[in-house]
């Protein structure tokens, strides 16, 4: 019900460059854009504040990871396997935990679309961990989700099956419905 008072406070903050409003809402409505299935709609508006000129690059690098997120989920591993590095780097020299562990989860999985190695796991594994530690109790349950459908992706069906009902229980256990 509120989609239209969103996008009007998203394009006013970016009609007035700025960016630390934008990505506060961007950052807010992040979950609903992937519940909803609005991923295009989210990854646009991270783009347009990750191209401000007044960002700060604290909030490009956040932003990037947002968009990355949703273009990840689009199919699109591009904006992950160039954009992230400086959102890294931004985010590690200004101690956001969050952001960083984010990317590394999504460069993790990127990896492991591409290569059927066990080391793209061990690494979204230890980004999930990091995700939970900072505040994010559903990393561990996407980390999982990730994870099951790259063995599936690999042909690995037990492997699949089994990490699926590690996240399903994760869920369960946590009382949110989302991962489930």
């Amino acid at each position: 019900r509120e989609n239209d008072n969103f996008r009007a406070v998203l394009r006013r903050a970016l009609r007035r460059e700025d960016a630390a409003s934008a990505l506060r809402l961007g950052r807010a409505l992040a979950s609903y854009w992937y519940i909803s299935g609005s991923y295009g709609e989210g990854r646009g508006w991270m783009e347009q504040v990750a191209g401000l000129t007044t960002a700060q690059p604290y909030e490009r690098a956040a932003a990037r990871t947002i968009a990355a997120i949703d273009a990840f989920i689009q199919g699109d591993f591009g904006p992950i396997e160039t954009g992230l590095d400086e959102a890294l780097r931004i985010a590690a020299e200004g101690g956001d935990r969050r952001t960083v562990a984010f990317a590394q989860l999504l460069q993790a999985v990127a990896r492991g679309s591409r290569s059927d190695d066990q080391q793209w796991q061990d690494a979204a594994t230890e980004a999930s961990r990091r995700l939970e530690a900072e505040g994010e109790p559903l990393a561990l349950g996407f980390g999982l989700v990730a994870a099951a459908l790259l063995a599936r992706m690999h042909g690995r069906m037990d492997e699949a099956r089994r990490l699926a009902q590690q996240a399903r229980d994760l869920s369960v256990e946590i009382g949110e419905s989302f991962v489930r």
